[in-house]
């Protein structure tokens, strides 16, 4: 509790929410992103998937979203793939905004506790090259100026 926040000093101000981020540190340095999406509640016949989707398959990096229900569902439907055979992504489809977090949180914990992580990294590199070589196709039909909210 103590080092609780725990923040990155990389000379960009954490009160902000910059359009272009140079510290790609985070994606290099690191196995799995967890995604904190802006909207995290359920809101009816709303689901909204943001820039911070969206970095870590720009950055070929394996992800969990915490955010709204169906996430993974609609990245699916816009024609990405997950990494169900990796990681429990059970926490898609539950309602409950806190269980769907608990659960979340725990399918991270759980990646990381495996002594296969190298191997599961290595075998989800064709989903990586298919997530990213989509965005690069679909980037201009996503949200104005994502382009310059990846780089």
């Amino acid at each position: 509790q103590k080092h609780l926040p725990i923040i990155i000093d990389d000379g960009i101000d954490p009160t902000t929410n910059p359009l272009s981020d140079p510290s790609i540190e985070k994606f290099t340095n690191s196995y799995l992103h967890i995604i904190t999406e802006t909207y995290i509640e359920n809101e009816k016949n709303m689901l909204n998937l943001s820039e911070k989707t969206f970095k870590p398959i720009w950055y070929l990096q394996p992800f969990i979203i915490i955010g709204q229900t169906g996430s993974l569902k609609y990245l699916k439907q816009l024609g990405y793939k997950t990494f169900d055979k990796f990681i429990d992504e059970s926490y898609d489809s539950i309602i409950n905004n806190e269980e769907r977090i608990v659960t979340a949180i725990q399918s991270a914990k759980n990646f990381y506790n495996s002594k296969y992580i190298l191997y599961k990294l290595k075998a989800m590199l064709p989903i990586l090259i298919h997530n990213y070589k989509t965005l690069n196709k679909n980037i201009n039909s996503l949200e104005p100026n994502l382009k310059q909210k990846l780089l």
